[in-house]
C-alpha cells in the first residue's frame, strides 16, 4: 500500500484503525517508508508523546490548509485479541485531541 501511496505522491497519510490489524513493527516499517507526513493526532506514546505528527499545514493558492489526522480511538477494542500491535500506545478520544 504505501509504494502505492508515494507512486501517488499523497501529501499525507492518516493512520486508520486497520493499520493495526498487523505487527507495531510493519507499522512502523510503513511510517518510515511513507515518504511524506503521516498524521495522527490521536495516537500517543505512553510518555504522552505522539505517535507520529498530529497535523500538517499546507500552503494552496495562498491559502493555509490544515490537515489533521484522527485514528478512531476503539483500536484497543477492535484488536483487543492482539494487543501486542498496538503495545506502548493510547489512543485518547478524537474530541480531547481536537
Amino acid at each position: 500500500m504505501i509504494e502505492g501511496l508515494n507512486f501517488l505522491n499523497y501529501d499525507v497519510w492518516v493512520i486508520g484503525n486497520h493499520e493495526f490489524n498487523y505487527e507495531k513493527a510493519f507499522l512502523e516499517k510503513n511510517v518510515a517508508t511513507f515518504k511524506n507526513s503521516v498524521l495522527s493526532a490521536n495516537i500517543l506514546k505512553t510518555d504522552g508523546t505522539y505517535f507520529v505528527k498530529p497535523y500538517e499545514i499546507f500552503e494552496v493558492n495562498g491559502v493555509r490548509v490544515a490537515i489533521v489526522g484522527m485514528t478512531p480511538p476503539h483500536v484497543t477494542q477492535w484488536e483487543a485479541s492482539a494487543p501486542e500491535h498496538f503495545e506502548g500506545l493510547t489512543f485518547p478520544g478524537t474530541v480531547e485531541q481536537s
